[in-house]
């Protein structure tokens, strides 16, 4: 991510009150430059702009960590870019100065650093970027001269970028992502971390989410198996360890239509899956200023787990079924494999496979060898020698259905 320094420079005038001590010379005031810096997200593994800055609050408190000014900037204001910032501040006094960027107001109330620090940042709704993602930072200064400095910004929320990774799944299973969303996230945060969501209603049930189109960037293949990614926004949550089914810890969930052999999502209605966010199992901090990489990477029939984690009533089964395959006529020559199966529905059904011999005085293994496929649902069959050989299968309930393979070898 690139790294982007705004330059402010505007005069701040009044640095510390006359009343509280002596008149300041001329000679004592010395200018800093100040910029400011947005930096990159951590890596841990229509979006907003990550780095535009449109506003900003800027503090500057004494060493007693007393205001001694503050500015609202506003690039609406100056042409669509922020002005530029000069501060005149006493040469050899220790100051701190403060940014908070692209709040959308001006801070009121705040007379010490450590009403900024308590200060808490609310979001109206859960993608409210249009003005760039809330930041700030702060820095100490005690300048010896005309100088410049760089507040260092951080974001105050995470980014999860995700993509789904379907080379595990079985060949006949459909997997599409129609909306993919954060669920709890916060809707606030304190300027400064660590900041959590203080409750459940501190939170948004359903935070920032892509749907349709949107979310269409999870069905679109860069490799085999492996779909694009896309990326979802939250403010910082550091909650820490907690057991699962807590009301404060953030999650996504995804709503995916589906369609298996076996199962099918109804009308309207979809396979969820949902996971925690965090540092590790049972750690729930998502930092801010932070980039989190997640690979979803259904396997099987991609509903192997049951629980809070896949949500299956939205699925159907198909009516109970059986298939035989290649045909119920097959002809070969000696020493030629056959496989022969059954697709069943439901898999799970029991399974009965009988070769019978042509020649009820031979015994099956001096006509030709067979081995039952590992899945109890078909053989591999080899005949030794001319004739017609028969394979009976039966499938219990609730298909309780049966079906007759004859096999005609060459002499």
């Amino acid at each position: 991510m690139k790294k982007v320094k705004l330059i402010f420079i505007t005069l701040l005038t009044t640095i510390s009150c006359a009343s509280e001590g002596p008149d300041i010379r001329e000679d004592q005031a010395v200018e800093v430059a100040v910029s400011l810096d947005t930096g990159h997200l951590l890596t841990k593994s229509a979006d907003p702009d990550e780095d535009k800055i449109s506003n900003a609050n800027l503090f500057v408190f004494n060493k007693e960590g007393d205001l001694e000014e503050y500015r609202y900037l506003d690039a609406r204001r100056n042409g669509g870019r922020l002005p530029d910032i000069t501060l005149s501040l006493i040469k050899g006094l220790d100051y701190s100065v403060a940014v908070c960027a692209n709040f959308g107001y001006s801070i009121s109330g705040v007379r010490s650093l450590d009403d900024l620090r308590n200060h808490r940042y609310h979001l109206a709704y859960p993608d409210e970027y249009k003005e760039g993602i809330p930041m700030s930072g702060i820095v100490a200064v005690a300048p010896a001269g005309p100088d410049s400095m760089t507040v260092k910004l951080k974001r105050m929320m995470a980014k999860l970028t995700i993509d789904v990774d379907r080379s595990a799944l079985e060949k006949n299973v459909r997997f599409s992502v129609a909306k993919i969303s954060v669920r709890q996230s916060p809707r606030s945060a304190t300027v400064f971390g660590k900041s959590r969501a203080e409750g459940r209603n501190d939170t948004f049930r359903t935070g920032f989410l892509k749907s349709g189109r949107d979310a269409d960037q999870l069905n679109m293949e860069t490799s085999p198996g492996m779909s694009r990614s896309l990326s979802l926004y939250m403010m910082e949550n550091m909650q820490g360890d907690l057991p699962e089914g807590n009301e404060s810890c953030s999650y996504v969930e995804i709503e995916a239509e589906y369609d298996s052999p076996e199962k099918y999502t109804r009308y309207g209605q979809y396979l969820i899956y949902r996971f925690y966010l965090g540092e590790r199992k049972g750690n729930y901090d998502i930092e801010r200023n932070s980039h989190y990489r997640i690979t979803i990477r259904p396997e099987g029939d991609g509903l192997s787990e049951d629980g809070w984690r896949i949500d299956k009533t939205g699925l159907t089964d198909y009516a109970p079924k059986l298939v035989l395959h290649p045909s119920d006529y097959n002809e070969c020559m000696p020493g030629d494999t056959v496989h022969i199966w059954c697709d069943v529905v439901p898999k799970t059904t029991p399974m009965t496979i009988d070769p019978v011999s042509h020649d009820e005085d031979v015994g099956v293994r001096e006509l030709y060898d067979y081995e039952i496929d590992k899945d109890g649902h078909g053989l591999k069959v080899i005949p030794k020698t001319g004739g017609s050989i028969l394979v009976y299968f039966e499938a219990g309930a609730p298909v309780n259905d049966s079906a007759l393979a004859l096999i005609v070898v060459d002499p």
